[in-house]
This record gives structure tokens, sequence and C-alpha cells, in this order.
């Protein structure tokens, strides 16, 4: 799981860095690219603190 979220997290990062190039930081675009990869950075996290992405209770 955490390895999809890894290539997830660096697929997400090329394409915002590609799209700002392109269209500029403040572009719709790439704000909502920067939303999701935002997500995927914290659902990585909180599977590497032990919690449980679902119901953020902490894994025994």
């Amino acid at each position: 799981m955490t390895e999809h979220l890894l290539r997830k997290i660096d697929q997400l990062r090329q394409k915002l860095h590609y799209i700002a190039n392109i269209k500029g930081i403040s572009h719709p675009e790439v704000l909502a690219v920067s939303k999701k990869l935002d997500t995927v950075i914290l659902q990585y996290q909180l599977i590497c603190i032990g919690r449980d992405v679902e119901n953020n209770e902490v894994s025994v």
C-alpha cells in the first residue's frame, strides 16, 4: 500500500510541476492537483504513523 502511495505522490508532483510551468501556479488545475497531492501525502503519513486512514484510530 505504501509503495502505491509513494508512486502516486511522485506522479502527482511531476504533474503539478508540469502544469504549473505551463499554466502558472495560480491556475485552477494546478490548485486541484495540489489538493489531491496533499490528500495522498496525508494518507501516506497516517499509514506511516500506524493510523487507520478510514477511521483515524491508532493501530495496536
